[in-house]
Order: C-alpha cells, then structure tokens, then sequence
C-alpha cells in the first residue's frame, strides 16, 4: 500500500502504449502467462509486429534457454525494427553455425 499509495496498483492501459514495436513470445505450456491471456493481451496493445505460441514452452524456458530456435526469428525482429547499425550485428550472430 505504501508503494502505490492505495490498495490496489494503478491500471496500466496497454491500448495507450502505441508506438514501440513489441514482438511476444508466448509458451503454450505457460500457466503464468497462458496463451489467452497473453493474446488478449495482444490485442489491447497498440503495436504488436509479431505474436508466436510456442508447442512445449513454458514460464522458465525462455529463462533457462535449452531451445534457442527462436532465437533468429527475435534477431529479425530487432533487426527490422531497431536502430539501423543492428542490421550489421545481426548479420554476423545469423552467419555464426553455432546458432
């Protein structure tokens, strides 16, 4: 109650956030950030530019990282819609085989 002054903490708009280019990754296995919830959470954000359920994800395999197979598709992402210099670092990680 300290923190935030009242009871309960204050309402996030997410329609109100429009201009920073999200990309989600959900896991279909996730009962923390379950596929519903997190495309309806998509639906109310102004600017999604990719939305991907993941077969056999849950909460802690993003954090434990014992399949990166997405990882090329985060690469792209970032790629298309950061700064422009990223472009260049990203063609050297994609041409790394270890990858």
């Amino acid at each position: 109650m300290e923190h935030y002054g009242q009871k309960e903490p204050k309402e996030i708009f997410l329609s109100k956030i429009k201009t920073m280019p999200i990309a989600m990754y959900v896991g279909a296995q996730d009962p923390l950030a379950t596929p519903y919830d997190t495309k309806w959470a998509s639906e109310q954000l102004g600017n999604v530019i990719h939305y991907e359920v993941m077969d056999n994800f849950d909460h802690g395999a993003f954090t434990l990282g014992l399949d990166m197979s997405y990882m090329n598709r985060v690469l792209e992402n970032i790629a298309e819609y950061n700064h422009p210099t990223f472009k260049s670092v990203k063609t050297k990680i994609l041409e790394d085989e270890n990858i």
